[in-house]
């Protein structure tokens, strides 16, 4: 039956599931939440059997699935974990807007999102 979950590559169920655990519920447009997850693709991505069985690992009880899984995979799959949370926070406003009545924005990798940040005005010349 377990061999089931390895037909499904859902990594926005995947990526949503990882970050309602860590950091609770959140609203987020559809085309922002489709550029958070394009920003988590990586180039040397090990396909779909690698998503398929994080969403079972997220979907259960990841503490006691990944205390059964060689190291090598409880490893990588914490790694991925922390890799979206990151990308979440660091990426998106999230921290800087009330989550239970504002709708979270995909902001990129390039803006800083830090509330405790202070960005100086460049000098200007004469």
């Amino acid at each position: 039956m377990a061999g089931v979950g390895f037909l499904a590559d859902d990594r926005e169920e995947l990526v949503r599931t990882i970050i309602r655990r860590s950091v609770g519920d959140f609203k987020m447009a559809d085309d922002h939440f489709e550029a958070l997850i394009e920003d988590l693709e990586e180039p040397h991505d090990k396909g779909r059997v690698r998503f398929a069985l994080y969403h079972m690992v997220a979907i259960t009880d990841p503490d006691t699935l990944l205390r059964l899984a060689p190291s090598r995979m409880s490893e990588s799959y914490q790694k991925y974990e922390r890799r979206v949370v990151t990308a979440f926070l660091t990426r998106t406003d999230y921290l800087k807007i009330n989550p239970r009545t504002d709708a979270v924005t995909f902001v990129g990798g390039e803006a800083c999102t830090s509330p405790f940040a202070r960005i100086a005005e460049p000098e200007q010349t004469i």
